[in-house]
């Protein structure tokens, strides 16, 4: 893997931006193994972690998102799973993630009895990635060998855990809106108010960003123009609506302040707000164009199927939440078209799974633009 990919991807699992050096490939049977020394800048550290860090990946794999790290950490409150079975594990690894019970049997008592014998590690998992690293150490040269078979061999200690995964189709590994915003209530540290927050971003709470599957169901299957449910309206469309809105005052306001001035016998210093204008006018022509497209496509969009080829990670930050291309292909009346579409956080999550298994995606296509879509099965579903 290039630097840049594999930045990308820790962008993705540490859900920040992270720098790479030191850069080294391995591979080990269907393992891949990218070693590198990674700085991590944590919303709880100004300065910065520098770490060395292995990133495993196979392509049977498929974790739930996972983090198991040392007891005591604040930065990610005090929702840790507990295995009370395993007083020996509890004491040595905190474990967190949304979806308790995939990882209750992902971390099964082999696992558990396997990784207390490997004390002072740290390691991220979510669907084909695994992060493995001690916190803030860097890895000389003569060291990385040996950080390597350990990586493996923690690796392998959890594929045990994912084979009875996937002895339990009936348990879920991918988390729902309302898995999260279930997770996320009772946690105390900065991790739980940042997920709240993006949850409950203002002006809308959980309650108006949620709909159903059932919803969804009757979406997809009604006569255009269709009804949008109130929680896609949100998820969609956001408050764009306040854009046009602040667009159109930006656009009139200048003009009272010019006449003020005329009046009051400002002479030509009069006409000087009216320069505001212009920006007023660009910014409501986009938010009433942005609104118009989205609205279109759902009233009026045909849903054909479709195929997430990948998932690419960016740099960039929205609403403290990474920002990933869906790249997705699909056909439109005999033609085949590839398009991407913006997701963050779960919503992420479900299209790497998505991509990883092949698994067909309906596809919202725009009657007016076929490479505008909206993917529906992308959307957070409560």
């Amino acid at each position: 893997m290039t630097a840049k990919a594999i930045e990308l991807e820790l962008n993705s699992i540490y859900d920040g931006f992270v720098s790479v050096e030191n850069v080294a490939n391995h591979s080990r049977g269907d393992v891949t193994l990218a070693i590198c020394d990674m700085r991590y800048n944590d919303t709880g550290d100004s300065v910065g972690i520098k770490q060395t860090v292995i990133l495993l990946q196979a392509p049977d794999l498929d974790f739930p998102e996972f983090t198991m790290r040392s007891p005591g950490s604040s930065l990610l409150g005090s929702s840790s799973l507990s295995f009370t079975d395993s007083p020996e594990f509890d004491a040595l690894y905190s474990v967190h993630g949304t979806l308790e019970e995939a990882i209750h049997v992902l971390f099964s008592t082999e696992v558990r009895e396997q990784l207390t014998a490997l004390p002072g590690w740290e390691v991220r998992g979510n669907g084909r990635s695994l992060v493995v690293y001690q916190p803030r150490k860097i890895f000389k040269e003569d060291g990385r060998t040996e950080f390597m078979s350990t990586a493996l061999q923690i690796l392998q200690t959890l594929r045990t855990g994912e084979a009875e995964l996937d002895a339990r189709p009936d348990v879920c590994r991918e988390a729902t809106g309302a898995d999260l915003l279930e997770s996320a209530q009772p946690m105390d540290g900065l991790v739980g108010s940042m997920m709240l927050s993006l949850l409950q971003q203002m002006p809308f709470s959980e309650d108006e960003l949620a709909f159903t599957e059932d919803e969804l169901e009757t979406f997809c299957n009604a006569s255009c123009p269709r009804a949008i449910p109130r929680g896609m309206d949100r998820q969609i469309l956001g408050a764009s609506k306040n854009v046009y809105i602040i667009g159109l005052t930006a656009t009139i306001v200048p003009g009272f302040c010019s006449l003020g001035l005329w009046f009051g016998e400002a002479g030509w210093a009069a006409l000087v707000p009216l320069s505001g204008t212009l920006i007023g006018q660009i910014v409501f022509l986009l938010g009433w164009n942005f609104r118009r497209r989205k609205i279109r496509t759902l009233q009026y969009g045909t849903i054909v199927p479709g195929i997430v080829e990948k998932v690419l990670a960016t740099d960039v930050q929205v609403n403290d939440q990474l920002r990933h291309h869906a790249v997705v292909f699909y056909q439109v009346n005999g033609r085949s078209i590839t398009a991407r579409q913006n997701v963050y956080g779960q919503a992420a999550d479900r299209a790497k799974r998505r991509a990883a298994d092949q698994t067909e995606v309906r596809v919202l296509v725009d009657p007016q633009d076929p490479k505008h879509v909206i993917v529906v099965d992308l959307l957070i579903v409560f």
